[in-house]
């Protein structure tokens, strides 16, 4: 066995936002509401860079997913009762689990990212076990399907475009113990930063937030695509 160790070179990439308010509308948020402005506006604008990096990790272990293919049919045959029907998903997606393990050879898939209304599907299931109510915005974890995967729903996957992650479709990954198994890594190079607050003669306070990241696409065998079909259109 000869052990080689070869670098590969990645761009670190700045994603920043910005928020401004100004002195009546804090002192209004302070006097009405309790509330900090400042702090308020901070805080959301560090939940919307990790809603950016989610989703911009997230679409693209979708482009580079090679792993497999596997889909759902919500709509039962003929003369099958639904709960009957409903059984088979879980064939279906240990079929794009066990696609994984063998092109891979490491592991079968252990997750699913899914759209809303894909996590619909699963989650009405009774072999999924719910996390409970973990409301909250951006990717949440919503629990376990039959002690094999775990759920995770992603509300911004809404779009219809051709070969773009939907609400109907889902990804499965498999996820190691080391990094030998690693099939995408996020390499942050600035996790978080925050400037001073800073006020004019305008009386508006402003602050940016920035994050610096790279990102480096591994082995896409170590991922699945998959998709429910016939949902109904819900109103």
């Amino acid at each position: 066995v000869d052990l080689e160790l070869t670098a590969t070179p990645v761009i670190s990439r700045p994603s920043k936002l910005r928020a401004r308010w100004s002195t009546e509308v804090a002192a209004m948020m302070r006097a009405v509401h309790g509330l900090d402005a400042e702090l308020e506006l901070t805080e959301g604008l560090a939940q919307q860079l990790r809603f950016g990096i989610d989703n911009d990790i997230i679409n693209n272990i979708w482009r580079i997913a090679s792993g497999g293919f596997t889909s759902f049919n919500e709509a039962p045959p003929t003369g099958i009762p639904y709960f009957t029907h409903q059984m088979t998903l879980t064939k279906e997606l240990q079929n794009g689990a066990n696609q994984i393990f063998k092109k891979t050879r490491r592991g079968f898939a252990n997750w699913i990212v899914c759209g809303v209304d894909a996590a619909t599907i699963i989650e009405s299931h009774p072999l999924f076990e719910s996390a409970g109510n973990l409301n909250g915005p951006g990717v949440i974890f919503s629990g376990v399907y039959a002690n094999r995967w775990k759920v995770f729903k992603n509300p911004f996957l809404t779009s219809t475009a051709a070969g773009a992650f939907g609400s109907s479709d889902f990804l499965m990954g498999y996820k190691g113990n080391n990094f030998y198994d690693a099939g995408y890594v996020y390499a942050p190079w600035i996790s978080f930063f925050s400037t001073p607050t800073v006020m004019l003669d305008d009386m508006v306070s402003r602050k940016a937030v920035m994050t610096h990241y790279a990102q480096k696409a591994v082995n896409g065998m170590f991922f699945c695509k998959g998709q429910m079909t016939n949902i109904p259109p819900t109103p």
